[in-house]
This record gives structure tokens, sequence and C-alpha cells, in this order.
């Protein structure tokens, strides 16, 4: 009898991919972080190439499908969390003011300048990450308007960006 745990535990890891914990995706640890890649690239294609590996003893197919594996889990990963935050946020966003606190210039990456911003919630104070300012228009100091989540304000996204993407 073939070992049926590995396909419960590729379909674990698909439904932790799809219900991902916001505490996780917006990690206060940022070592934490690193918990999405391992699973996209590393545990969810083990899994798949065991779970094929089991039913179809040919190695070519179930190396094939562990390589594919992050090809389509990872990009579907990002944009379907994109998708469900624009949701959160046209339904429970709030629009607020935020400070540019730092800025600096990324050759190396996209080869335009960033900045991070800062925004008061209920009296705690929350920091963007580096975001893109493709114009070079802001200087330290300036005011940017900014939606977050209402409940959750580590979801956010700048104006100009809120104004590109949705």
């Amino acid at each position: 009898m073939k070992s049926k745990y590995w396909i419960y535990i590729t379909i674990a890891l698909i439904l932790f991919l799809v219900f991902t914990p916001r505490q996780i995706m917006y990690p206060d640890w940022k070592y934490l972080g690193w918990l999405m890649f391992g699973v996209i690239f590393f545990l969810l294609p083990v899994s798949v190439f065991k779970t094929v590996k089991n039913y179809k003893p040919y190695g070519a197919l179930a190396i094939t499908l562990a390589f594919l594996t992050p090809l389509i889990f990872g990009p579907s990963f990002g944009i379907y969390h994109g998708y469900r935050e624009k949701q959160q946020l046209l339904k429970n966003g709030i629009w607020s003011e935020s400070k540019v606190v730092e800025k600096k210039y990324a050759s190396h990456r996209t080869k335009s300048w960033l900045i991070k911003c800062s925004y008061e919630v209920c009296g705690e104070i929350y920091n963007t990450s580096f975001e893109k300012d493709s114009l070079n228009q802001y200087k330290i100091g300036d005011e940017i308007e900014i939606i977050y989540l209402r409940g959750f304000p580590k979801i956010y996204r700048l104006k100009d960006e809120w104004g590109e993407k949705f």
C-alpha cells in the first residue's frame, strides 16, 4: 500500500498558501518572512515530488512537476494575495497622511529612488517598506496620502501606487 501522507502534506501546504495568516505575511520578526519562501521553493516542490513518485514511479514526471511547482505557485500566491488586499482596502481602507522619513537611490535593483514613509494609527507609529518614487518628486518631510486597512494597518498602499495599480 502506498503512503498517502505526502498527498495530505501537499494539500495542507497549498491550503496554507491560500489562507496564510496576516501575522506570517506581515511579520514583526523579519526572518519569519522567509517561511513563505521556504514553503514555495522547498517544501511544496518536495511534497509534490514525493506525492507523484508514490503514484507514478517514473522519475521524469515527478521531477518536472517539482520544478514547475514554484513557477506556478510563486506568482499565483502574489497575485491572489494582492487581489485580496485590494478588496480589503476598498472595503475597509482608511485614508490618512504619511511623512517621508527616508530616501535612497537603489542602483542595483530598480535603478530609481525609493522612499520610506511613516504613519500613525491609534497612537502607534508604522513604517512602510521602501516604495518606488520613479519621478523623484518627494523629499524627506513631504506628506503623502496613504490608505491602510482598519484593524491591520500593516496592509497599506501609498496614493501614487494606489492610483497606478488600482
